[in-house]
C-alpha cells in the first residue's frame, strides 16, 4: 500500500502542478483578450459602431458597399464588418464614417477602408475592408488617428505627421494639389515643409483640421463659405495657421469639423466657432442668410456672456452640440425635422437656434458620457447621438428615443448596447 502511495504522491503532484499551471495561463489568456474603448461614428447616410471586443458594426445605406458586409444592401439592424466570409475585421482601436465610404484603425497601426472609393473609379468600390497601402504592395503603417471626410480621408501617424487620400479638387489633401490620389499623401504648410507635431486630426465635407500639439489649430483645403476661417473664401491647398482677430486660436485643446463649420474648445472651456452660419450653428447669437468670408467667434450663453464649462464638442450638418461639465448637452444652430433639441417642433424660428439651448428629453438630460453628430452633406444628416451609461438617445428628425438599431430611411444611429 505504501509502495502504491509512493508512486501516486508524484502522480498527484505532478497533476496539481500542471493544473496550476494551465489555469494560470488560461487567466492570463483571459486577462490579454483584446480590449479597446467602445466609440461611434456617424455619417449622412451609414453608421459605424465599435464595440469593445474590437469589431465594427455597421447600419444604414450601403449602395457603396459601405457597411463591409460584403453586399451592397442597405440594413436598418447592425450586420458585422467582414473581411471575407467568416472572417471578421477585427483588433480594431478606432472607426471613421465618411460620405459612402468607413475607415478602420487596427491596433498595429495599420488602416483598413471599404466603400467608395475616392481616389479611383467606381468600379473599385469594395463591400468588404481592404487595407490602405503607402503604395503598390506596401502597407500604410505607424498610424495613430483617422478621419473620414466628403469624398477623403485623413490619417495621424505616431510621428505627428497627416497624409491624406481621396478626392483633392478643393486642396483637401493638403499637399499643394488640387489632384486626386489613390494612395496617402503628406500634408504641408509649404513646398517642402511637412505639417508637424500634430495630436489630432478631424475632417469636414471638403475641408481638413488638425491640432498641433503647442494647441494651435491648422486648416486646409474647401473655403467657399469660411471654413478655413482665414475672412476668405479663397481654397487652400495646404495647411494654414488659424487665426483670430491677427492673433493665433490658442490654447485649444479639441476640435470638430461638420459639414460646413467647425468648433474648437479652449483650455479655459470656451467654444470657439467660424464657418457657415446660415442656422445659427456658429453660436454666437447671429445668423448669417448667405455663406462668406468667416473668422473664429465665441459662442455665447447670451449677448456678452461666453458659454463656458465645456467637455467635450462636436458638429453636424448645420448644428453644433456640446457636452458640459456637469453632464449637460447643449446644442445650437439647425433644429431640423419635429425638433432634434428637444425643446419644440422645428418650424419656424424653432429651426434655428442661434445660441446654446439645453437638449431635453422630457426633462433635461444630464447623464451624458459621449456625444456624436451626424456629419452628412444632405437632410439625411440631421442627427446626433448622446450616450448615458448603457443607453444611447437618438435625437433625430422624428423624435428623441432609444434606439437598439437604426433605420438607413431616416438615418438613425445603430447602437449595439456596448
Amino acid at each position: 500500500m505504501r509502495k502504491l502511495t509512493k508512486k501516486i504522491l508524484p502522480i498527484a503532484l505532478t497533476l496539481a502542478l500542471l493544473l496550476t499551471a494551465m489555469a494560470a495561463f488560461g487567466l492570463q489568456t483571459a486577462q490579454a483578450a483584446f480590449s479597446t474603448p467602445p466609440m461611434i461614428s456617424a455619417s449622412n447616410g451609414h453608421n459605424l459602431a465599435l464595440r469593445i471586443d474590437g469589431t465594427v458594426w455597421a447600419c444604414g445605406r450601403n449602395i457603396s458597399g459601405q457597411l463591409g458586409d460584403g453586399t451592397t444592401t442597405s440594413r436598418s439592424i447592425p450586420v458585422q464588418v467582414m473581411v471575407s466570409p467568416g472572417v471578421a475585421l477585427s483588433e480594431v482601436t478606432a472607426v471613421a464614417a465618411g460620405n459612402g465610404h468607413s475607415l478602420a484603425l487596427k491596433d498595429d497601426g495599420t488602416v483598413w477602408a471599404w466603400g467608395v472609393d475616392n481616389g479611383g473609379s467606381p468600379a473599385n468600390n469594395k463591400s468588404n475592408p481592404v487595407q490602405v497601402l503607402a503604395s503598390s504592395g506596401v502597407p500604410f503603417t505607424g498610424v495613430t488617428a483617422i478621419a473620414a471626410g466628403g469624398s477623403f480621408s485623413l490619417a495621424l501617424k505616431g510621428d505627428g505627421t497627416v497624409w491624406a487620400w481621396g478626392t483633392g479638387q478643393y486642396g483637401q489633401l493638403g499637399n499643394g494639389s488640387t489632384a486626386n490620389s489613390s494612395y496617402p499623401v503628406q500634408v504641408t504648410v509649404s513646398a517642402g515643409v511637412d505639417l508637424e507635431n500634430i495630436t489630432a486630426i478631424t475632417a469636414g465635407d471638403r475641408f481638413a483640421l488638425a491640432l498641433k500639439n503647442d494647441n494651435t489649430v491648422w486648416v486646409w483645403g474647401y473655403n467657399g463659405s469660411g471654413q478655413i476661417g482665414d475672412n476668405t473664401t479663397t481654397n487652400r491647398t495646404r495647411a494654414v495657421q488659424l487665426m483670430s482677430s491677427g492673433l493665433a486660436l490658442s490654447g485649444v485643446t479639441a476640435i470638430t469639423a461638420g459639414v460646413s463649420h467647425s468648433l474648437a474648445l479652449r483650455n479655459d472651456g470656451t467654444v470657439w466657432a467660424w464657418g457657415m452660419n446660415i442656422y445659427g450653428q456658429l453660436g454666437d447669437g447671429t445668423i448669417t442668410t448667405t455663406g462668406g468670408p468667416s473668422i473664429p467667434v465665441q459662442v455665447l450663453a447670451e449677448p456678452g456672456m461666453p458659454f463656458t464649462d465645456v467637455t467635450d464638442i462636436a458638429a453636424g450638418n448645420g448644428f453644433s452640440i456640446a457636452l458640459k461639465g456637469d453632464s449637460s448637452v447643449w446644442a445650437w444652430g439647425r433644429n431640423a425635422g419635429t425638433g432634434i433639441f428637444g425643446v419644440g417642433v422645428a418650424t419656424g424660428l424653432l429651426r434655428r437656434h442661434p445660441a446654446p439651448v439645453m437638449v431635453t428629453a422630457g426633462v433635461p438630460m444630464t447623464c451624458m458620457t459621449a456625444i456624436a453628430a451626424g456629419e452628412g452633406n444632405n437632410t439625411r444628416g440631421r442627427f446626433f447621438c448622446v450616450a448615458c451609461f448603457n443607453l444611447y438617445f437618438l435625437f433625430s428628425q422624428e423624435h428623441m428615443r432609444t434606439v437598439p438599431l437604426c433605420s438607413y430611411e431616416r438615418t438613425v444611429l445603430c447602437v449595439l448596447g456596448f
